[in-house]
This record gives structure tokens, C-alpha cells and sequence, in this order.
């Protein structure tokens, strides 16, 4: 899944499959940024990508900020692999 988020501080993505009770952390990569001294600690525009290697039917997944800074998130996009069921060749 890739999210795209705009003027935003810290996220986290938990991750927790169906039937479990507790909800995991999903390392993903984002980039180190800079900024000035006197301003916060924002970044205007990223894409963040975390990996699921599940099926979308077994697992829900969380996004959460415990930080003061608000959070913008624009759009969502994944990829995965399609294949209809019953499939018959012609």
C-alpha cells in the first residue's frame, strides 16, 4: 500500500490479522528530511510505502499519530496481483 500523505508530522501503520488481538507495527521507510531551527519538524508532500504480504480479507490495518503536528493524508494506492475466480479459457 502507498500512502500519500501532505503537511504532516510522525504516523505509524499497526498492522493486526483476524483473530489476533493484538496489533503489530509496520516498519516502513521514510526519508530523512531537514528543516530550520525556528520551524517545525514537517514534511509539505510524501508517498509512504508499507509492505503486507496478505491477502486485503485477513488483516485490518491502523494509522496513528501520537504527535502534536497534524497529519494530511491525501490518497491511498496498492498493487497486487488480480486473478478472477473460475477463470475458463476460451
Amino acid at each position: 500500500m502507498k500512502f500519500s500523505l501532505g503537511l504532516s508530522g510522525l504516523v505509524g501503520f499497526y498492522q493486526k490479522k483476524y483473530g489476533s488481538p493484538e496489533w503489530r507495527p509496520v516498519q516502513s521507510v521514510q526519508e530523512a528530511d531537514r528543516y530550520i531551527e525556528s520551524n517545525a519538524p514537517l514534511v509539505q508532500n510524501t508517498v509512504v510505502t508499507v509492505p503486507i504480504h496478505q491477502r486485503n480479507t485477513s488483516f485490518q490495518l491502523k494509522i496513528n499519530s501520537t504527535s502534536p503536528f497534524p497529519v494530511t493524508l491525501s490518497s491511498m494506492t496498492w498493487e497486487g496481483n488480480y486473478s478472477p475466480r473460475y477463470y475458463r479459457r476460451a
